[in-house]
């Protein structure tokens, strides 16, 4: 799995990451928590008909937000997408 954790110096909201990736041309798919670390938000991005799904956690108590991608959901547009989400959240 590839994972990219972001620290903010200020919090974030949910629907602020859900802009930014709507912005990035990415289509949610999922919605939800992750029962093994709550409280959280836990989101699935699509690009398009492209393969692949980017994985996004926000974690309420510390504000992180952590961008993963399993290897069986690899696309290929994922990396960049991740760094350039981390630009922008920063």
């Amino acid at each position: 799995m590839v994972q990219l954790s972001i620290y903010l110096a200020k919090p974030v909201l949910p629907v602020q990451i859900e802009d930014h990736c709507a912005k990035a041309g990415l289509t949610l798919t999922m919605q939800g928590s992750l029962k093994s670390i709550a409280p959280n938000t836990h989101w699935h991005f699509k690009k398009g008909k492209q393969k692949g799904v980017l994985e996004i956690t926000l974690m309420h108590q510390t504000g992180e937000i952590i961008l993963s991608v399993h290897q069986n959901r690899r696309g290929g547009w994922e990396d960049e997408m991740m760094r350039s989400l981390q630009a922008q959240l920063v």
